[in-house]
C-alpha cells in the first residue's frame, strides 16, 4: 500500500499533473478495494479482449439463457410480476355515484350508477370515490373507476355452475344470470362465494382480449319516422354523419337488401330520431312458441322486424330463410326464444335455381352467356309477380299506364275499320330508349286480320299501333284484344 502511494507520489512529481486513472486508482484505495481483485478482473478482460473463443463461448452462453427464458416450460412455481390497471376518470350524470357501485355509461355519454336502464354501456368497473353532481349539470364532476379485476358484489340468486359465465346488472351493487329487460353485462363471474354473492371480473374499457363475442354491440339511431321495439330485428342502412352513428331499419325476409348479412336485434324500444344501442344477442320472453320444439330454428319473418317459427319464403321467389336464433322455451304464451345473430345464418334464398349448387356450368354455359338446354321446364322469362294488368277506357287510342317489364294490356272494343291503325302510348318507368318491346295477341281479335307492333321506344313509353289488315270494306275490328307484352332490356354500347 505505501509503496502505491509513494510510487504515485513520484509520478505526480516527476510527470506533472496526476494521470486520470491514477486519480481512480487514489479513490479505488480510499475506499478500500482488493487490489487481489482488481488484478483478476484485468487479467480476465484482457483475455477477453485477444480471445475470440472466449467471447463465442459467452455470447452462446448468453443465448441459451434467453432463449430457455422464452421457451422452457414451467416445472416449479414462477414469481411473475404484475401491474395494477391505472384508475380512470370520467364525467359524471347528474346523479350520486356511490363508492364502490357498478358503473356505466349512460346513452348521454356520461358515467351513471349501473341500472338495467336502455342505451347504458356494460359496466366499465367500480367508483372509486362517492361523487355527488346531484345539484349540477351532467359533467361538471369527475368520478375515479378501478377496473380490470375481481369485484364482490350482490347476487340475485347465482350457482356454482354458473362460474365462467356472463352476468347481468340489477342495480349498481347487484348482478344476475338473467339479462333482465336490456341486457346490460355486469361482468363474468370468477368467484362463487354462495347464491347471494360472487366475485365478477370487470375489464378495463377498450382492452381488446377483455371483448365477449355474445356480447357485441353497436350504437345505433332510428331515423324511420316510427318507434322500433324490444325484440325488433334490424340491420344498418346508412351512417349518420351529424351523431356519428350508424342508421337502422327494420329488417324483412322478402324485402330487397333488408335481408341483409349482418343484422342486430334491440333489447328496447328506440323512438325515431333517438340515439340506442343493437346487440347480436337478446332474450325474448312471453311469446308464442308452441307447435315447436326446444332448439327448433327461427327465422327472419316477412313482417318487418320479426321473427317467425317456420321458413317464409315457400311459394315466394323472392323470399330469403335466414335463421336468427332458437326456441328455448315451448309455450303458446310464456315461450322463450334466444335470438342469436352470431350462430345463426342463410339458409335458402328464394324458391328455386340459387340452392346448394343449382347453378352450374349447365346453366351458364360460359362467361356472359346463358344457354339453356332443357326442351321443359320455365324457359327463360319473368317469374310470378314481375307483370301487371291495365285496361284501355274511352277507345282505342286511349293511353295506358303499367309500371312492370310484363304484362297484359286489354284494349277498348271500338270498332276498327278495315285497313284502319290506332295508335296509343304506354307510360311505363321501366323502360329505357334502348329497350326492345315484344307483343303478341293473346286473344279477343275478332277481324281475322289484326296485327301489332310498336312504332316508338322512349325512356319511359313505348307506343302500340292496332292494325286491322282486312282488306277495303272488309271485317271491321271489335274485339277487347287483350295484348301481352315483354320488355327486354338493351343498351347501344
Amino acid at each position: 500500500m505505501s509503496w502505491l502511494l509513494s510510487r504515485e507520489s513520484r509520478r505526480r512529481t516527476s510527470t506533472g499533473p496526476v494521470p486520470e486513472f491514477a486519480g481512480k486508482m487514489k479513490y479505488r484505495l480510499q475506499k478500500g478495494v482488493d487490489m487481489r481483485k482488481l488484478g483478476a478482473a484485468n487479467k480476465f478482460l484482457n483475455l477477453l479482449r485477444y480471445s475470440a473463443t472466449l467471447k463465442t463461448l459467452i455470447v452462446l452462453a448468453l443465448v441459451t439463457v434467453v432463449l430457455g427464458t422464452f421457451s422452457t416450460v414451467l416445472a416449479a412455481d414462477r414469481n411473475t410480476a404484475s401491474k395494477e390497471t391505472p384508475l380512470l376518470s370520467y364525467p359524471v350524470a347528474v346523479d350520486i355515484v356511490y363508492k364502490g357501485a357498478m358503473v356505466v355509461i349512460n346513452s348521454a355519454g356520461y358515467l351513471a350508477p349501473a341500472a338495467d336502464t336502455a342505451g347504458n354501456s356494460r359496466v366499465i368497473g367500480v367508483a372509486d370515490e362517492q361523487v355527488d353532481n346531484s345539484g349540477g349539470s351532467a359533467g361538471d364532476l369527475n368520478c375515479r373507476v378501478r377496473s380490470g379485476r375481481a369485484f364482490r358484489f350482490v347476487a340475485t340468486s347465482i350457482t356454482q355452475a354458473m362460474v365462467g359465465n356472463t352476468m347481468y346488472v340489477v342495480d349498481d351493487q347487484t348482478f344476475d344470470d338473467d339479462n333482465q329487460d336490456h341486457g346490460i353485462v355486469a361482468g363474468i363471474l370468477v368467484q362463487f362465494v354462495d347464491t347471494t354473492t360472487g366475485f365478477l371480473h370487470i375489464p378495463t374499457p377498450g382492452v381488446a382480449a377483455e371483448v365477449l363475442v355474445t356480447e357485441m354491440s353497436m350504437d345505433v339511431r332510428n331515423e324511420s319516422g316510427s318507434t322500433m321495439e324490444d325484440g325488433d330485428i334490424v340491420y344498418v342502412s346508412h351512417y349518420d354523419e351529424t351523431t356519428d352513428r350508424m342508421v337502422i331499419s327494420l329488417a324483412d325476409g322478402d324485402a330487397q337488401g333488408a335481408a341483409a348479412v349482418d343484422l342486430w336485434v334491440l333489447r328496447a324500444s328506440l323512438a325515431t330520431a333517438t340515439n340506442g344501442v343493437a346487440y347480436k344477442t337478446h332474450r325474448e320472453d312471453a311469446q308464442d312458441t308452441s307447435s315447436t320444439t326446444e332448439g327448433d330454428a327461427i327465422y327472419l319473418s316477412t313482417t318487418a322486424g320479426d321473427w317467425t317459427k317456420t321458413s317464409p319464403i315457400d311459394g315466394d321467389p323472392n323470399g330469403v330463410a335466414r335463421i336468427v336464433g332458437r326456441v328455448a322455451v315451448v309455450h303458446a304464451s310464456t315461450g322463450e326464444v334466444e335470438i342469436n345473430l352470431v350462430a345463426g345464418g342463410l339458409v335458402q334464398i328464394g324458391t328455386n335455381e340459387v340452392q346448394d349448387s343449382a347453378v352450374t356450368t349447365a346453366k351458364l354455359a360460359a362467361a356472359n352467356e346463358y344457354i339453356s338446354t332443357s326442351p321443359t321446364g320455365n324457359g327463360l322469362g319473368y317469374g310470378t309477380g314481375a307483370g301487371g294488368a291495365v285496361t284501355q277506357a274511352t277507345n282505342r287510342t286511349t293511353g295506358v299506364t303499367v309500371n312492370t317489364l310484363c304484362g297484359t294490356i286489354t284494349t277498348h272494343n271500338a270498332s276498327l275499320a278495315a285497313e284502319a291503325s290506332a295508335d296509343f302510348i304506354v307510360t311505363n318507368s321501366e323502360v329505357a330508349i334502348g329497350d326492345v318491346v315484344i307483343l303478341s295477341i293473346q286473344s279477343g281479335e275478332n277481324g281475322g286480320g289484326t296485327v301489332l307492333s310498336v312504332q316508338d321506344v322512349a325512356a319511359g313509353s313505348f307506343t302500340i299501333r292496332v292494325h286491322n289488315g282486312n282488306v277495303a270494306a272488309g271485317t271491321a275490328e271489335t274485339g277487347t284484344i287483350l295484348i301481352n307484352f315483354a320488355v327486354i332490356k338493351a343498351v347501344s354500347a
